[in-house]
């Protein structure tokens, strides 16, 4: 590598936390979509370096970090997890680090979650940081399981690569909805709303206005989403979340 290709190098480290649920397929995802950005962003970024590591330990969770992704399954392993291993304040003082950016998916998101319905038995310890409302399995049980097209309104999830491509941005996106919590209520307009079901029209307005059921949510460094989006071969979830981790490190390209 040339003196001029090594300060263009834009590195990224990213974890994601392994202690149950899809993370290996996760780490696979944010491979592909480090690979995706490279290819599409070299124009604008130079070169970038992505480095994914699986956390378990908390002491990983440092100022080496940059971005970490939390992903689903059972919340109750997971909270239980974060708690006894001293999680819970360390991502709550990492995550208020704006160069530093947060992905949620399915019980990630319900760790993220300000407010939690149908906690269970033994409450639900979370990191907080979105003001919304959530409620535990809200689409139903395992049986209720399902995978369905959702609207997405941000554009620079449509087409995280920054190149004007219709055809990528027309693509439809696919949600794995696996005992998925439910978006009860945005209840701050510091929540921007990412993605929604239209089919779910008997749902209030939300912030965008829109009337559909919010189903990914942004507020300033976290984003969480109530479905799988590891589970798809569409990795422009993985990208956006990688642009942004990018953006609050470096700033805009």
């Amino acid at each position: 590598m040339t003196d001029e290709e090594s300060k263009s190098l834009k590195r990224l480290k990213v974890g994601v936390l392994a202690i149950i649920g899809s993370f290996i397929e996760h780490v696979h995802v944010t491979c592909r979509a480090a690979k995706e950005l490279r290819s599409n962003y070299e124009s604008q970024w130079g070169n970038v370096e992505v480095e994914t590591v699986t956390v378990r330990n908390v002491d990983q969770v440092d100022e080496s970090l940059d971005a970490l992704i939390v992903p689903g399954g059972e919340t109750t392993v997971i909270s239980r997890f974060i708690e006894a291993n001293n999680f819970v304040d360390r991502l709550q003082a990492w995550t208020k680090q704006q160069n530093k950016f947060v992905m949620g998916t399915c019980a990630g998101l319900i760790i993220f979650s300000n407010t939690i319905e149908n906690a269970g038995r033994k409450p639900i310890v979370s990191v907080g940081g979105v003001d919304i409302t959530c409620e535990r399995n809200g689409f139903g049980r395992q049986r209720e399981s399902h995978v369905i097209d959702i609207e997405v309104y941000d554009p620079r999830v449509k087409d995280p690569y920054g190149n004007a491509d219709a055809v990528v941005a027309a693509r439809p996106f696919s949600g794995v909805f696996l005992r998925a919590p439910v978006i009860k209520s945005v209840d701050s307009e510091k929540v921007a709303v990412l993605c929604g079901r239209s089919e779910l029209v008997d749902m209030p307005a939300v912030p965008n206005g829109s009337r559909s059921q919010p189903v990914g949510v942004m507020q300033n460094n976290i984003m969480a989403m109530t479905f799988h989006p590891e589970l798809t071969d569409d990795v422009r979830w993985h990208a956006f979340f990688l642009r942004q981790a990018l953006e609050r490190k470096y700033g805009a390209a």
